[in-house]
């Protein structure tokens, strides 16, 4: 008996200890393995580079595409399985403290642990095998690649490109400024490059009649003006242009002169602004394109690349990629691939965008052309199917008698149910994310306006995508965060904005990855912003905080002190009571990210107590004298000014009996371009202070910032602005006067009032005066809705 049990004892521990040794095999080598799968992709990524390269010259066969395919899978699983081990692998700091304090963690994730080393080693082999694949199959490009024809090969291999009319019959022809550009450009070596030019637009002019061929030449006239005058290799834009010419030449279709030039002007763009065009596909359910909303899915996507070297800038550490998302966005229009909606004035931000109906057909047929496949991209294709179930109205629920029961056998499907009824939007999505192959990684999720969202379906799309970079729960039910969005490791944007979401809604998240957190709901009538408050924790990457809110209390100073720690912080928006303390708090955060700051919200909400007296007679406002007060009476504390401020938005509180006044250091921002006000009680020399910002272009003048009867522009002030905005203003101003010399560049006024207040400005003559300028618009509005629109002819100048 004893005999027996020592041999089961024994076989037992052999098995024990055979099973430890393999298990510290397997945790041993995860870093070496890590790092063969980091020099594998490397040198993959080199040949991915050169096909990159050589895909205008070269047709490639069904191997090098199901080669590139497979590395791009790679690629995906790889970045996600190196997030899991920084995460749950990697060991504590050296010592004996840091080591005893890692055992209860190192403990509670070897179960985890274990499955991932075998995931990595099994990538490992994967990496190893689609390697051995390219050289067992021969996956190659010839060297000896033809470069002799530029763009025409890409012309001829993407022939059947049609080419629809553009609806607008209102395009006018290639301007003279633009031709003259081209033709006695700045670089004045590339003279070979600018006669084919010259007589490539002939050649497009002479056929006019057709609104896609002035379309197009305007189109390759901006693509000419830009390369003509910054490339350094002459020789290749002009072999690119004669190629260009000679299918021109050869064309005998009206046609196909558009789709030549589409193609050649695609051809000029650099890799990343390809990549970024062709994610306008995913837009294609949309009416209009949010700027903001499109460069931070771009990044999500990483299809923008870093800063452009070619361009003579100095490295600057605080610019973020959404700055060059910014600059890819302002190529791409420029370049006429995209326009504005609608045009904003000059100098000012495109705030939305649309693709022409023939621009968006030519870019899905180029992304399928450039992918090799006969369809959209799958990346495309579930941005495209994800939106269209958005955008889907939920069917309205029948009224059924109370003792009426569904049916037990009623199962509904994704295309539709037994019965011929639909899934509701949000659970066909749910369903559509569960499909999704495991290897596959989704960056993007756009729910906003998705009507019926639950807390339920959130938990669950949590769970379902992981990979998640870009999360939208805009105008949507949502009113908490799940505990699950702790799994989001890749998350970097999330957007929660008009949403009912309660304030502690990000207790207990913690996103390391987070760079944008947009946040916060306006009431209708701006008198409050609704947000949640600043998370617990921050990652040190954050770069936009907007809105979030600042509760008093012994923790508001550490979390104030926490947001001027961020060192890539550039948009700033924050919610606050307005005590003497949090001023100075605020203050000094703003100090601390001084080199960095270009973008600043403010809103502040009654101070405690503030009804048994304030000072200044109940006016708050974000000024050196309330921070002076808050540090104790002492004397103003040293404040670094937010030199690089470009746009400020700030709602001051008012009293019963305020007065109020402009902060001294906004006078100081030279850089400031943009500026709102609510509540701030201005009187025309708090008006003449903000024309002296020498930068400032756009001044929106909100709910009760002005106090005064007429609002006056003097002379010699705001120089440079270009759009005004009243917008229900104060009860009592009813007059606009610019004076001869003030703002010689505005062209834009807007202003929205009551219907009794309109009817009161049009019965008196003279209420508007000085707006003389030929090409400048007045526009009157009634809650929003247009009331209308002036010519300088019609108002009265005195």
């Amino acid at each position: 008996m004893a005999h027996l049990t020592n041999n089961a004892v024994d076989s037992a521990l052999a098995f024990l200890t055979k099973a430890v040794k393999e298990e510290a095999k397997l945790l041993s080598t995860v870093e070496a393995d890590i790092q063969f799968i980091k020099d594998e992709l490397d040198s993959m990524n080199g040949f991915l580079m050169y096909l990159t390269k050589t895909k205008t010259k070269t047709h490639h066969d069904d191997q090098v595409r199901a080669w590139m395919k497979q590395v791009r899978d790679l690629a995906y699983v790889a970045d996600d399985c190196v997030k899991l081990y920084r995460r749950d692998l990697r060991p504590p700091e050296p010592g004996f403290w840091p080591w005893l304090r890692h055992i209860p963690t190192w403990v509670r994730t070897a179960p985890r642990r274990h499955r991932l080393a075998n995931k990595i080693h099994k990538l490992k082999e994967r990496v190893r095998e689609v390697g051995e694949r390219r050289q067992r199959y021969d996956v190659n490009v010839p060297r000896d690649a033809a470069a002799g024809d530029g763009t025409s090969q890409v012309a001829a291999r993407d022939g059947n490109i049609g080419w629809e009319l553009l609806e607008e019959s209102s395009l006018r022809a290639l301007d003279a400024k633009t031709f003259e550009s081209i033709k006695y450009g700045a670089n004045k070596d590339a003279a070979p490059a600018r006669d084919a030019a010259s007589q490539v637009l002939k050649i497009i002019l002479d056929k006019r009649e057709r609104p896609a061929n002035v379309a197009a030449a305007r189109m390759l006239g901006r693509a000419l003006s830009a390369d003509l005058n910054r490339t350094s290799n002459e020789k290749e834009l002009a072999d690119d242009i004669n190629g260009l010419l000679e299918n021109l030449q050869k064309e005998t279709r009206e046609a196909g002169v558009a789709n030549h030039v589409m193609v050649f002007c695609y051809s000029r763009l650099s890799t990343h602004q390809k990549s970024c065009l062709q994610y306008l596909t995913t837009f294609d359910e949309e009416k209009s394109i949010s700027r903001t909303c499109l460069i931070r899915r771009w990044l999500a996507e990483g299809t923008v690349s870093g800063w452009d070297k070619q361009q003579d800038e100095e490295d600057d550490p605080t610019r973020s990629m959404e700055e060059a998302g910014e600059r890819c966005f302002r190529e791409l229009v420029y370049r006429g691939f995209i326009s504005p909606a609608p045009a904003p004035p000059a100098g000012l931000k495109i705030k939305s965008c649309v693709v022409d109906p023939s621009v968006k057909n030519f870019i899905s047929r180029i992304s399928k052309a450039d992918n090799f496949i006969d369809d959209l991209p799958t990346h495309l294709r579930h941005q495209i199917d994800i939106r269209k179930l958005v955008q889907r109205q939920p069917p309205q629920p029948q009224r059924r008698p109370w003792w009426w029961c569904p049916p037990p056998t009623c199962v509904t499907t994704l295309c539709g149910a037994d019965e011929g009824k639909q899934l509701p939007p949000v659970d066909a999505i749910v369903k559509l994310l569960k499909q999704l192959p495991e290897e596959y990684r989704l960056n993007v999720l756009d729910l906003g306006g998705c009507v019926g969202l639950t807390m339920t379906h959130l938990t669950t799309i949590c769970d379902l995508v992981p990979s998640l970079k870009y999360l939208s729960l805009r105008k949507t039910n949502i009113y908490w965060l799940p505990k699950q969005m702790n799994n989001l490791l890749h998350l970097e944007t999330l957007d929660i904005r008009d949403t009912r979401v309660q304030a502690n809604a990000m207790r207990g998240i913690f996103l390391q990855e987070l760079r944008h957190l947009l946040a916060g709901c306006v009431t209708d009538d701006e008198a409050q912003l609704h947000t949640v408050r600043v998370p617990d924790k921050l990652g040190k990457n954050t770069e936009i905080l907007k809105h979030v809110r600042i509760n008093d209390g012994r923790h508001a100073q550490a979390k104030l002190a926490r947001v001027g720690s961020l060192a890539r912080l550039w948009k700033l928006g924050v919610v606050l009571s307005g005590s003497q303390e949090n001023m100075a708090r605020l203050l000094a955060a703003i100090a601390s990210r001084s080199d960095s700051l270009r973008s600043l919200s403010v809103w502040i909400t009654a101070p405690p107590g503030h009804m048994a007296g304030a000072g200044d007679g109940g006016f708050v406002t974000v000024d050196s004298t309330s921070a002076a007060a808050g540090a104790g009476g002492g004397g103003a504390p040293s404040f670094s000014l937010p030199g690089k401020l470009e746009t400020l938005n700030l709602k001051c509180f008012k009293g019963s009996s305020a007065r109020g006044h402009l902060p001294q250091w906004i006078k100081k921002l030279h850089l400031l371009t943009s500026i709102t006000l609510r509540h701030s009680l201005l009187t025309k020399d708090g008006l003449s202070e903000l024309g002296k910002l020498t930068s400032l272009r756009c001044l929106r003048l909100r709910r009760e910032s002005y106090v005064e009867d007429k609002v006056t522009l003097r002379e010699g002030e705001f120089v440079e602005l270009r759009f005004l905005l009243l917008d229900h203003v104060s009860s009592n101003t009813k007059k606009l006067r610019i004076e001869p010399g003030a703002a010689p560049m505005l062209k834009n006024i807007a202003w929205n009032m009551d219907s009794n207040m309109a009817a009161g400005i049009m019965a008196e003559a003279g209420n508007i005066s000085g707006f003389d300028d030929p090409l400048a618009r007045l526009v009157l509005k009634i809650n929003g809705d247009t009331y209308r629109q002036y010519k300088p002819s019609e108002v009265t100048v005195q």
